[in-house]
């Protein structure tokens, strides 16, 4: 590796692209969605939590935790326009309720591959051993 690639290799690790940068802008009709109850629902149970008790939600593909009463903290997310899509509603929904939500420096994007997940086995649980 020459001095050239090292140098390029090193600005590209400082680069780091943050959730922030994905979020898309909303529509109107995706806002009104944003904060109908059903959303506000979902958030207010999970804020039930203990403070650090974190979720996943396979559905949304977020991991989050509640770190205080009004504080939600993203862990996690795919790394898929549909999972920004939902990040960005929730960030919507939470400002409303007074929610504040913490992503940056916390969040780990997860590459998100649908084949990848479409070709795994199915992971087979231990059951009862039959004699």
């Amino acid at each position: 590796m020459t001095m050239v690639q090292m140098e390029i290799n090193e600005e590209e690790m400082k680069k780091e692209t943050t959730i922030s940068e994905y979020l898309p802008e909303l529509g109107d009709e995706e806002k009104r969605a944003a904060v109908c109850n059903k959303i506000k629902v979902y958030i207010l149970n999970n804020m039930d939590l203990l403070n650090g008790q974190h979720w996943f939600d396979g559905g949304t593909g977020l991991t989050l935790q509640r770190v205080d009463r009004m504080t939600l903290r993203v862990v996690s997310a795919w790394g898929d326009l549909p999972v920004y899509n939902t990040l960005a509603k929730i960030i919507l929904c939470c400002k409303e309720l007074g929610i504040e939500v913490q992503m940056e420096p916390y969040t780990v994007i997860i590459p998100y591959d649908p084949e990848e997940r479409a070709e795994a086995p199915p992971v087979q649980e231990p059951g009862l051993e039959v004699a």
